[in-house]
């Protein structure tokens, strides 16, 4: 076997197994042994054993399937897999992601949505990983959603993991704020309409902040239930929530004086009333089949590294820790192509983007290598290259299919990169860039108000700065202008 430059050194790295880590252990180094299980709707990494797993697919299936069917009415298809990361060994959890989180839903740095939990060896799915299941099924929906309505939606529907199976019955965390017995309950102010509408998901009193989400949704759903239907309607249809929301609740349009003071009012009597209606959702029959593969332990630490991000404490820690389970994973798998490049820190865009190439052209095919490579700064076929090759090893990644439909645009080959980039935006619709990229090829096909509706759009998505998509809008928009005398 011909061994290149790049093994001979990655094989050097093969002296020992997993490093030692009281609170993470990978199977090589007396930790658990993984299995990625792949079902209709989920791609279930885990290190519970099978019996566990396939129990825990049947609930992720059943509850992704009542989920839809008490927000729509049916079992609206999907299209995709959600990943899903569930460990049964608490103390590995606790190591990753803290000791006050118990389950999160994101999009990880590839463009795959995921949830990272920690469930029982039984398989049991506790509400909190239901509420995050929520927040996957309902970004489907709802490509745009303000943050209380995000909240207070998946709060209504997580209690579909319960043994009634209903929706709008009250979470335990909003009994609990209610009650004022929580820990970070008392002594607080109640959280007013405003506040709410202008909550970004952080607060020192998030779990005051997502009980009021729940209350103010309930009581929509349960009084304002055509209103509620409309402002549903139109986030569905990627409306700015505001105006989605001015337009269905005229009466409680904040540029009102006093309109959001007549809210708090009727959520206080709600309150005060006790009787939050709630019913049954029956799962429709679900196909809970799967197949199994294990999973080495060099792909978990990579699947983990996301998590590592997330670690709360300094940012140099962070930086370690990433550095040693990527030494580990080598250590393990010295062909692991994402270890590789997640391992290596070369500086400058012309560094990196060759280091990409040699990762790609000497180490086993992975689509993520692939898309890395396209994002750097390479010539455009180059990049076309890349996106088509890494389309091919993962047709259901949103982050290629865009890469690959942007490239094309960019080369003057619109009418092909259109139906890629519709393709990612059905896979991932909450995601700006494919948004994005959807107004370029509507440009360059001489759509110009659809161009210019997309542009905005993706505008309204972001939750950072949009200076570069305003930017954006301004050269559709002179583009445009520049085409219309003509045609």
């Amino acid at each position: 076997m011909k061994t290149t430059a790049l093994a001979t050194t990655l094989l050097a790295l093969l002296s020992g197994a997993c490093a030692y880590d009281p609170g993470f252990r990978c199977s090589a180094n007396g930790g658990r042994a993984w299995n990625e299980y792949r079902s209709a709707h989920f791609i279930l990494d885990t290190d519970i054993k099978e019996a566990g797993a396939a129990v825990l697919v049947q609930q992720l299936e059943e509850l992704r399937a009542a989920a839809l069917l008490a927000l729509v009415g049916e079992d609206v298809e999907t299209p995709g897999h959600a990943r899903v990361i569930a460990l049964a060994d608490a103390t590995m959890f606790e190591d990753l992601a803290g000791s006050r989180i118990v389950a999160y839903y994101s999009v990880n740095a590839w463009g795959e949505p995921y949830l990272f939990a920690q469930v029982n060896s039984e398989g049991a799915v506790p509400e909190t990983l239901a509420h995050e299941l929520a927040h996957y099924v309902s970004h489907y929906l709802f490509p745009i959603q303000p943050t209380w309505f995000a909240e207070g939606l998946a709060g209504f529907v997580e209690t579909l993991a319960g043994k009634k199976r209903t929706a709008g019955s009250v979470p335990p965390y909003a009994e609990a704020v209610m009650r004022a017995d929580c820990d970070s309950c008392r002594d607080q102010e109640g959280i007013s309409t405003r506040k709410l509408f202008e909550w970004n998901g952080q607060s020192d009193y998030v779990g005051r902040y997502h009980a009021q989400s729940w209350l103010l949704y309930h009581w929509l759903w349960n009084a304002r239930g055509p209103q509620l239907s409309t402002f549903e309607n139109r986030l569905s249809e990627g409306d700015d929530p505001a105006d989605a929301w001015n337009t269905a609740f005229p009466e409680f349009d904040p540029r009102i004086p006093g309109s959001f003071a007549k809210v708090d009012h009727q959520l206080e009597n709600y309150l005060r009333g006790g009787k939050f209606a709630a019913y049954a959702v029956k799962a429709p029959p679900v196909n809970a089949g799967f197949t199994r593969s294990p999973l080495s332990p060099a792909e978990m630490h990579v699947l983990l590294l996301q998590s590592r991000r997330a670690w709360p404490a300094n940012p140099r820690m962070v930086k370690e820790l990433i550095r040693t389970q990527m030494e580990e994973a080598l250590r393990e798998d010295p062909l692991h192509p994402i270890a590789r490049l997640e391992q290596a820190n070369p500086e400058g865009p012309a560094a990196i983007a060759e280091l990409r190439r040699q990762v790609v052209k000497e180490m086993r095919p992975d689509w993520r290598a692939f898309v890395l490579l396209g994002q750097s700064e390479i010539p455009l076929d180059e990049k076309q290259s890349a996106f088509r090759r890494a389309v091919e090893l993962n047709p259901e990644s949103a982050r290629a299919l865009n890469g690959l439909a942007r490239s094309l645009a960019l080369a003057n080959r619109a009418e092909e990169a259109l139906p890629l980039v519709n393709r990612a935006l059905d896979l991932a619709p909450w995601e700006p860039m494919i948004v994005d990229t959807l107004a370029e090829v509507a440009a360059r096909l001489s759509r110009c108000k659809e161009a210019v509706r997309l542009e905005r759009r993706a505008i309204s998505m972001i939750r950072w700065t949009g200076a570069r998509f305003k930017a954006r809008l301004d050269e559709i928009q002179a583009r445009c202008a520049k085409a219309l005398p003509a045609a």
